[in-house]
């Protein structure tokens, strides 16, 4: 019953109180450690990186199999700036879910940031074959074609990733770069201007567009 107050308080917003009954449902049975998850996945979403890195690090002193929990505490340490910790926790939710997509294209990215793109790639590659619709998967693929040279295909994944999620800057910013590599400078430029102009002042996005422009303009 304390888990399904805490459910119910965390979806009103009511952290605080979330958070009590959290412990009480502890108290109550302490060999089970599910309140955990769940006040976990809430700090996580919710901006409290700390609470959350220590709920995941409780939780899997009892169930260390548990895939979720290792993604989830993979994505606090991606936010905390841990990059080596948040790698090895995607890895292992990876190892743990042989079908989930997230940790491995959480993983190339990180693997690409730490100067290791081989293993990004096939990270990405692996992400790809199990959520080839996806277009976070999709523009993280494109992009990693694009950094080992690979632009024909590059380009052919970030098309379709930006048909999938217009929306998505980040694919529109690849697929922009990718046009630039392959000479296509009017279509790169068009989108580079499209995404200019629909970036905030201190969006730090909008600083690699400004840069890509400028050696277009």
């Amino acid at each position: 019953a304390q888990v399904a107050l805490a459910a119910l308080l965390f979806e009103l917003g009511r952290s605080s109180e979330g958070a009590q009954a959290v412990d009480r449902a502890l108290e109550l049975a302490p060999d089970e450690p599910n309140p955990l998850k769940l006040r976990a996945g809430y700090r996580a979403a919710t901006g409290e990186p700390v609470g959350a890195l220590d709920d995941c690090d409780r939780f899997l002193a009892v169930r260390p199999a548990d895939a979720g929990v290792h993604f989830t505490r993979g994505a606090v340490l991606h936010g905390l700036g841990r990059r080596d910790e948040a790698i090895s926790a995607y890895r292992r939710a990876a190892e743990l879910d042989p079908q989930a997509f997230a940790p491995r294209n959480n993983l190339a990215y990180l693997l690409a940031e730490s100067g290791d793109v081989d293993g990004a790639l096939q990270a990405a590659q692996e992400a790809y074959s199990l959520a080839e619709s996806n277009a976070y998967v999709m523009d993280t693929l494109g992009w990693l074609y694009l950094r080992k040279g690979l632009v024909d295909r590059s380009i052919s994944i970030l098309e379709d990733a930006h048909a999938a999620e217009p929306g998505l800057p980040d694919a529109q910013l690849h697929l922009a770069l990718a046009y630039r590599e392959a000479g296509r400078d009017e279509q790169a430029l068009a989108l580079l201007r499209d995404l200019d102009a629909r970036r905030a002042g201190g969006d730090p996005l909008r600083a690699e567009v400004r840069e890509a422009l400028r050696s277009l303009e």
